[in-house]
């Protein structure tokens, strides 16, 4: 899933733990709930390994909240 490039123009990637993904249906959830984020360019989701890869623009959005909407969703979450 990707949006609209980084208003900076600065990227970072970071891998999310993000548990309780028991489907593969749920790495769309993982994937919109992040996606949803400003700044957020990508977000690929792994059931398997319990893992969101997001790639996000630092000046809009902080890892903390990408926890958190992962969290608000049902999921564990540690960056």
């Amino acid at each position: 899933m990707s949006n609209a490039g980084s208003a900076s123009g600065e990227v970072e990637t970071v891998v999310l733990h993000v548990g309780c993904q028991y489907r593969a249906s749920e790495k769309t959830v993982v994937e919109a709930a992040l996606g949803r984020h400003p700044g957020v360019v990508a977000v690929e989701a792994n059931p398997a390994a319990q893992t969101a890869t997001v790639r996000y623009d630092p000046g809009a959005t902080a890892v903390e909240e990408l926890r958190r909407s992962a969290q608000q969703c049902g999921f564990d979450c540690a960056g």
